[in-house]
């Protein structure tokens, strides 16, 4: 087995198949696993309900999305009572959430659409959720998910602020390109706990203003950490040169070893890497294997640029 190093990423290459492994994925999913379980996740709970809801929610906090869903569900929850309902009466049950006039209206056209041309059945494609009034991307996509049970990845803000912040996605990436982004980085099946973390994430630490940098588990790669007032405040200003000299070295170091080869043999106790006619011993404790990848660990690549000097 054969592979490349490049920043965070390790290329293992095997019967010319490429496998990619980052390090930062590894990290926000063991995160997010361990903090926000999956059983806090609703999936599956009736789409149509998750459509109406969704359709509620737009620019509303979430405790008043919630009692107007409430309220509206008690007395109406399925394709065919919403459509018989009159406007003035799903106002007034959702009033609690803002602009209820106008979503009284959408939900209502919705209901009647859904009833009429897909038989009671809320559409399971993005294309034929966003034919439905009131229904952009967002709402599509967590229907999808939540409603239908569908991997995906719903774009709110937290989950459009957070990747960029942390590296993973370009900062000038619109909505469509962070989507499509983290379904390509995380595999298919974690796609719940990525999106409902995410959220989690920024409503608890990585605030829009002010960020809980300090106790964040994702510092060892953020881009924006130094970034925020509290750790600006709490970092002595005599280290700043040397953060600004040891970030640009890891980056030189990440340019020279852009396909430095490397193969690697595994032994009872330890994973031995050749590279550069050198062995590297690294004990069973440091490596991390997972299925057929195995992810060795990030001081290595400082290692690895020294040999190539050498």
């Amino acid at each position: 087995m054969y592979g490349y190093l490049l920043g965070n990423h390790i290329f293992l290459i095997n019967n010319k198949t490429i496998i990619i492994m980052d390090r930062r994925i590894k990290t926000i999913l063991g995160f997010f696993e361990k903090n926000y379980t999956i059983k806090d996740i609703s999936v599956g709970r009736g789409a149509f309900r998750v459509l109406i809801s969704c359709i509620i929610s737009q620019r509303t906090r979430d405790a008043n999305t919630e009692r107007a869903s409430r309220q509206l569900f008690a007395i109406a929850n399925t394709p065919k009572q919403l459509a018989a309902m009159p406007v003035a009466k799903i106002a007034k049950l959702i009033k609690p959430c803002g602009f209820y006039r106008q979503k009284a209206r959408r939900i209502k056209q919705t209901a009647g659409i859904i009833r009429e041309k897909y038989n009671d059945k809320v559409p399971k494609t993005r294309e034929e959720l966003m034919k439905l009034p009131g229904v952009g991307w967002k709402t599509a996509d967590i229907t999808l998910m939540y409603g239908h049970g569908i991997p995906s990845v719903a774009v709110d803000t937290h989950v459009n602020r957070i990747p960029k912040r942390i590296g993973l996605v370009p900062a000038h990436a619109n909505l469509e390109e962070v989507k499509k982004i983290l379904e390509e980085m995380f595999p298919k099946k974690k796609l719940y706990i990525v999106n409902h973390g995410f959220v989690r994430f920024g409503q608890n630490i990585c605030l829009p203003v002010n960020p809980k940098c300090l106790i964040c588990p994702f510092n060892g790669f953020c881009k924006y950490k130094y970034s925020s007032k509290e750790t600006e405040q709490c970092q002595d200003l005599r280290f700043a040169p040397i953060i600004a000299i040891q970030q640009s070295i890891q980056y030189y170091i990440c340019c020279l070893l852009y396909k430095v080869k490397f193969h690697f043999t595994c032994t009872a106790e330890a994973l031995l890497l050749h590279v550069c006619e050198t062995t590297i011993i690294i004990p069973e404790s440091l490596v991390v294997l997972c299925e057929t990848t195995i992810i060795i660990p990030e001081s290595l690549v400082v290692s690895l640029y020294l040999i190539v000097l050498l």
